[in-house]
This record gives C-alpha cells, structure tokens and sequence, in this order.
C-alpha cells in the first residue's frame, strides 16, 4: 500500500509539470530551471579555492532555492524537482517538502534514499562528494531549516 501511495505521489509530480503550466511565473520557471541542472549541493558562501582573486558567493543552487522557497507556489515546483532534476536538485527539492509538506517528505526522499547515489557537495572551499543518504538524513533532522522562511510565513 504504501508503495502504491509512493507511486501515485511521484505520478502526480510528473503529471504537474511545471513546464506544463502556462501561469508560471517567468522568475520561478527560471528558478526551477536552474534547480533542476545544479551539479554540486551547498548553502552558505562557496568558493573556487584556485580562483585568484578568490571569489565567495552564494551557489546557483541556493539562490534557484531561496527563490522557489519563498514563493506561495514553490512547493508543487519542489515536488517536480524531485522527479525531474539532478541528484543535487532533488536534496535542494527535499528541503522545500520538508518545510512546506512534511508528511510528503518520506515519500519524496524514499528513491533518492534507495538508490543512494555519490552527490557533490560543497562548503566553503571545500568539495567532496558524499552519499545521497546522509545529505537526507540531515534534512530530515532540520539542519537546513534555518534557510527557509520563518514559519509565520506558512
């Protein structure tokens, strides 16, 4: 049964593409569009350590994120991520499930969890990569909370 709750859930994001809705707005569809292809995960300033001057800045990631999380109609983009971006994407996607429909969150991390592949992630000047696994188990603890809106804002 719950496998069939799983399936029905990831049709459903398939099916909500949101390549397929024309009221998206064009600063969104650009946000999840960028999510979708982010090929390393990291949230804070990150750098390129052989770059000179060295430059710090917020990831493509983060940013495509903060845009989608704050937004009144990211979440059913967060569910298509999942279903449509990279390995990276889909741990930025979790985060956004996670704040904004935490009953889904199992469902949603239940494939990444399985197939549990090598995913890039960066911090600071350091990049590494890291199990899928362990990234999700950190956002269901909550460690990425502090990078969503406040939840007043729900």
């Amino acid at each position: 049964m719950r496998r069939l709750s799983l399936i029905i859930s990831l049709a459903l994001a398939v099916c909500q593409s949101p390549a397929a809705e024309p009221g998206a707005s064009p600063i969104l569809q650009q946000a999840y569009d960028q999510l979708v292809s982010v090929r390393f995960f990291a949230f804070g300033e990150v750098s390129k350590a052989w770059s000179l001057p060295r430059v710090c800045a917020t990831s493509p990631g983060e940013r495509a994120f903060n845009t989608l999380v704050a937004s009144t109609n990211g979440l059913p983009l967060f569910k298509a991520a999942v279903t449509n971006g990279t390995t990276e994407a889909k741990l930025y996607a979790l985060i956004g499930i996670r704040h904004w429909d935490p009953e889904q969150f199992d469902a949603f991390a239940a494939p990444i969890i399985a197939t549990n592949p090598r995913v890039g992630f960066q911090m600071g000047d350091v990049g590494m990569l890291m199990r899928a696994s362990n990234i999700v188990a950190q956002i269901k603890k909550g460690s990425f909370e502090d990078y969503c809106p406040p939840e007043n804002s729900r």
